[in-house]
């Protein structure tokens, strides 16, 4: 399988510095070191491929989502998000600003210092989370009642990290080894964040079977490393189909 051309991968944002290019959203750092930009391309991805090929408007729909999620439903909880839409122009330099590609698929966020795991919550039985119960009758270090199939309802939705590679797939670990190492902060909040955003989308008919989330903060940590619930911010995409899984309610 063969990935997306080299020319769709170069940076476009002449006098941004680009930081991190992941495989959908390309990062710039703005002016204000404390501040980067985020673009969402139309580039697709199946795990770690980037696929030969584009889907239009994907990028302007995933940004729209993000922002939809923050300002909306999240809007109580600590994020990055600073500015959206036309209020990015604020942030760029002049022979950027009035640029309505950028107003529909890029945001001004705060850079953070982010924690090197994949806060993943489950609230359904699928994936690598499945292939871990039928291998052992846990997900993480969380033990499943036995009988469950593909799909199932979890009792209770679970806290299963994942590392974040480099190169080659995320490897699940345990949860309390990483709420060991940081703190038992990164599962509440996570938790929180997969509670509310399921609650909505029940309300609209949708099943969140499913999601990852990337967490930062700001400042020093203490020096135990756990990083307390006040500093932990939500960062990258949420709730967004590159994320999670969703399923229609009246087909579970």
């Amino acid at each position: 399988m063969s990935v997306i051309p080299t020319h769709l991968r170069k940076p476009y944002l002449t006098g941004l510095n680009l930081v991190h290019q992941g495989k959908v959203r390309d990062t710039f750092e703005l002016p204000d070191r404390n501040l980067l930009l985020p673009v969402a391309t139309d580039r697709i991805s199946i795990f770690d491929i980037v696929l030969n090929g584009l889907v239009r408007y994907k990028g302007e729909v995933l940004t729209a989502l993000n922002i939809f999620w923050r300002t909306q439903v999240l809007r109580k909880l600590q994020h990055d998000l600073v500015a959206f839409g036309r209020g990015i122009d604020e942030y760029l330099p002049p022979d950027l600003r009035g640029n309505r590609n950028l107003w529909r698929r890029a945001t001004v966020v705060r850079r953070l210092n982010m924690l090197p795991v994949e806060a993943i919550v489950r609230g359904h039985l699928t994936g690598s989370g499945l292939k871990d119960y039928q291998k052992t009758g846990a997900i993480c270090g969380n033990d499943l009642p036995a009988g469950l199939k593909d799909g199932s309802k979890l009792p209770d939705p679970i806290f299963t990290p994942s590392t974040k590679a480099e190169i080659g797939h995320d490897e699940n670990v345990s949860a309390g080894s990483v709420t060991g190492q940081f703190g038992e902060a990164i599962e509440s909040l996570s938790l929180t964040v997969f509670s509310i955003g399921k609650h909505f989308a029940y309300s609209v008919g949708l099943i969140v079977a499913d999601s990852r989330f990337e967490l930062g903060y700001l400042g020093e940590i203490p020096p135990s490393g756990k990083v307390p619930l006040e500093m932990l911010v939500l960062a990258d995409e949420v709730l967004t189909p590159d994320s999670s899984r969703f399923w229609g309610a009246r087909q579970s």
